[in-house]
């Protein structure tokens, strides 16, 4: 659920998602990443960032990787390299601190330029066919 959560909260920020296999080694990955130029990469746990930081440099629109476990990066100190929980905690502060008429209208106006741009279906990389596949249309 939360992977399907994820894909959907990128597509209704108006990105693309890139999922990839979670056993792709990093070199399989590097094309599809530098290709759609992706700025942002949603990962599940350390062995998803340190292939992320493997390939780094070949990755120059690359600027922020996002962790969901913990589990063996309290050590980490990499730039742009963050903590899900820590973004979302920041994001509920922020959320509390708003009041609920302008978060709803912010919502609508977000929601009717989605609905204007009509979101573009997302891109899946097959490792084996070296190619892009569409997904979700």
């Amino acid at each position: 659920f939360a992977k399907d959560a994820t894909m959907l909260a990128v597509q209704s920020l108006g990105a693309i998602p890139i999922p990839l296999y979670q056993d792709a080694v990093a070199e399989e990955m590097v094309f599809a990443l530098a290709d759609a130029g992706v700025a942002m990469a949603v990962v599940e746990d350390q062995e998803q960032v340190d292939k992320l930081l493997e390939i780094r440099d070949r990755l120059p629109a690359l600027q922020a990787i996002v962790y969901d476990d913990p589990r063996g990066m309290r050590h980490y100190q990499h730039d742009g390299v963050y903590d899900m929980a820590e973004i979302l905690g920041a994001g509920r502060i922020h959320h509390d601190d708003r009041k609920p008429l302008s978060r709803w209208l912010d919502s609508q106006r977000r929601y009717a330029r989605r609905e204007a741009e009509h979101l573009r279906p997302a891109l899946v990389y097959s490792p084996r066919s070296k190619r892009l596949h569409a997904w979700g249309r």
